[in-house]
């Protein structure tokens, strides 16, 4: 499945900058980045094209279901933004990232890749988050994979945690920062 580059584009940045709702003032600060990330961003596509990738998938939902000891069946899913193939099998994770904050620390935010890792049951010989951020465009490569089975048991011993013993206990951690209910969070109590 080939994809053109400039309806590919066009669709980045409307889900970059047309969806997304918040401060005007950062938004268009984060246009700004993007628009200078652009040159960049297509050298780095060209490249890729010519050492035999392709885009496998943009912008699938992913869900996957795991069953409890009780038997309970959660589902779990998540939006990956990017899988990409090429001729000897590899799959590549690519997730975008359009704030430098966003990104300070690769290693909390490879927890997400780790999770759509999960999801999509691929061995991905590659993950990457690509920024557009101050510096333009830039490709983080994580390297770290944790094993998928521990991965599974800790996701199971916290959702059991939470359905089956009905205690959702509040972990701080790095993570909280970026938490869209830290104002509501009991960590503090």
């Amino acid at each position: 499945k080939k994809i053109d580059l400039t309806n590919y584009l066009i669709q980045l940045s409307n889900k970059i900058f047309k969806a997304e709702s918040g401060d005007l003032y950062q938004l268009n600060f984060e246009q700004k980045n993007f628009e200078l990330a652009i040159p960049k961003y297509i050298d780095h596509l060209i490249s890729r094209q010519q050492n035999g990738w392709v885009v496998r998938e943009i912008e699938e939902k992913k869900t996957k279901s795991i069953i409890l000891k009780n038997g309970m069946k959660v589902r779990i899913s998540g939006k990956i933004d990017r899988l990409d193939n090429n001729s000897k099998g590899e799959i590549c994770l690519i997730d975008y990232k359009t704030s430098s904050s966003l990104i300070s620390n690769i290693e909390i935010k490879r927890i997400q890749l780790d999770s759509y890792r999960y999801i999509i049951n691929d061995k991905p010989s590659s993950m990457e988050f690509w920024l557009f951020n101050k510096k333009g465009f830039e490709v983080k490569n994580i390297n770290k994979f944790e094993n998928i089975q521990t991965f599974e048991n800790k996701i199971i011993s916290k959702l059991e945690t939470i359905f089956i013993n009905n205690q959702i206990e509040p972990d701080r951690n790095e993570l909280c920062e970026y938490c869209h209910l830290k104002n509501i969070c009991r960590v503090n109590e």
